[in-house]
């Protein structure tokens, strides 16, 4: 499937939250990548990404980029909000894991779901963060 297309109707959906919390959303994944993936399933990785950078970053900005990496895809969604803790950085696959703010936090399942799709593909995802430097989730895919 061609991924350029995928991520660009999952911004268009998202455009509702992106424009009310001032967030520039960018992507520049190049417009002839393919990857071998369930559509329906990596919309639901983007949508859990972008949705979590979106709530980080307002006022700031959401990068979604693609490379060529060890003859894989990988993909990745960066944002230059506050940045995870570096104490709940290695739980934030975690089922149920959620931010303790009250006003950020979620169901616990987003990232949960994000890693169990994307291994279910035969990919790999991390997480790299600095406090008030952002967060950037990679994954790859064949």
């Amino acid at each position: 499937m061609d991924l350029w297309p995928l991520v660009q109707n999952r911004l268009h959906d998202l455009r509702p939250w992106s424009d009310a919390s001032q967030t520039r959303v960018v992507n520049l994944v190049p417009k002839d990548f393919t990857v071998q993936a369930d559509a329906a399933l990596l919309t639901q990785v983007f949508q859990n990404l972008v949705s979590n950078a979106l709530r980080y970053a307002p006022h700031g900005e959401v990068l979604l980029s693609a490379r060529v990496a060890q003859n894989r895809v990988e993909c990745s969604v960066e944002e230059d909000g506050e940045g995870i803790p570096p104490e709940r950085l290695e739980r934030v696959f975690d089922k149920l894991e959620t931010d303790p703010d009250p006003e950020k936090s979620g169901t616990g399942l987003g990232l949960a779901i994000v890693k169990q799709t994307v291994e279910a593909h035969g990919g790999e995802v991390t997480v790299e963060s600095r406090p008030d430097h952002g967060t950037i989730f990679r994954f790859t895919l064949p």
